[in-house]
């Protein structure tokens, strides 16, 4: 369900289920989510992932996701990615030619990659790595450039669970299968519909 790319009205997630649960109660910021029920999509208890959104303030044909987040127990399950990429063609409707999402951790970078980003080479301030992808394609990148890119949270002192995870990707080929859309992207204002 889509409330908006640049602005929406605001969400109130469960802390204890959402990690990022405050930053979808600012209307400044695009929302969408997925959710077990279109028909009440707002409902916290019916939300399985939400992503917030918004332009790029110098790049005016850029998305920027600023949080993905899945709720807690139903992390590891491919939603963010699978909402991420039914995101994409509702964006390129838009206008929106890149989508930017900044990652602070290897199973984020690891998911993103999933949905077809790849690390443009650079990081933030904040210690998070850059990461692109054309509206109307997968990102082209090579096996050593998402290498290097994960290997860059192994400086970071990483949890037992990270450092498994950057050994996986990094030491074996282990293909990353892009995840399905779940659904098309419905706009909040068509949700008396019946959708699949």
């Amino acid at each position: 369900m889509l409330f908006g790319l640049e602005q929406a009205p605001a969400l109130v997630l469960p802390h204890a289920d959402f990690a990022y649960a405050g930053q979808y109660r600012m209307r400044r910021y695009g929302k969408a989510v997925l959710t077990r029920q279109p028909s009440r999509p707002t409902q916290p208890e019916s939300i399985i992932a939400a992503v917030s959104t918004d332009r790029h303030r110098r790049h005016r044909d850029r998305l920027v996701v600023r949080t993905v987040d899945v709720r807690r127990e139903l992390r590891g399950r491919g939603w963010g990615p699978s909402l991420l990429v039914s995101l994409l063609p509702v964006a390129q409707r838009a206008g929106y030619r890149t989508i930017q999402i900044h990652v602070n951790n290897p199973f984020a970078y690891i998911a993103v990659s999933k949905a077809g980003f790849a690390w443009a080479g650079r990081s933030t301030g904040l210690a998070e790595l850059v990461m692109t992808r054309p509206t109307d394609r997968p990102a082209t990148t090579s096996r050593g450039r998402f290498a290097a890119g994960l290997s860059m949270y192994r400086r970071r002192r990483p949890t037992p669970a990270a450092r498994r995870a950057i050994a996986r990707y990094r030491r074996r080929c282990v293909r990353l299968d892009a995840p399905p859309a779940v659904d098309e992207m419905i706009p909040a204002g068509h949700a008396k519909q019946q959708h699949g």
